[in-house]
């Protein structure tokens, strides 16, 4: 966790979180601040805790996009909220936030240039593909790695 010089003195820290860098970059700046305020006890005490956290954020997304008017800042603020608590479940879990972010960007890199390889062979661009093809194909890439597991 980085630290930020916020202070002079390590005894005038108004609030837990006031120690926490900034310019960190938004996913590890969530990880820091839910690992500071755990370590003080403001944690789930169980997975069940934070799966159900995301399950309530998912529905409040759900209703802001199917608001009769969908306001773009509330779907944000939720979709950050979301963000946050996914966040908090891979913390709980004991895994880096990032590494796994990195990790399912390779896999999703992965399976999509399988996806374009299969449309190549079948003579098609992704710009003149279905969704629907895309789709197949994605499903066969997905099949092949369980197979060759």
């Amino acid at each position: 966790m980085k630290m930020s010089n916020n202070h002079q003195s390590k005894n005038i820290n108004i609030s837990l979180l006031d120690d926490i860098a900034n310019d960190l970059p938004a996913l590890a700046r969530a990880n820091c601040i839910q690992q500071q305020v755990a370590a003080h006890g403001f944690d789930w005490p169980s997975w069940h805790g934070c799966f159900e956290k995301i399950q309530e954020e998912v529905l409040e997304v759900k209703q802001e996009l199917m608001a009769e008017t969908i306001d773009q800042k509330k779907v944000a603020e939720e979709l950050g909220d979301l963000l946050f608590a996914v966040v908090n479940l891979v913390r709980n879990q004991g895994i880096d936030p990032e590494k796994t972010l990195h990790q399912a960007n390779a896999k999703f890199e992965r399976r999509f240039r399988g996806v374009e390889a299969i449309l190549t062979g079948q003579g098609l661009m992704t710009a003149d593909a279905t969704l629907e093809q895309m789709d197949i194909a994605w499903e066969e890439v997905k099949s092949d790695e369980k197979k060759s597991v």
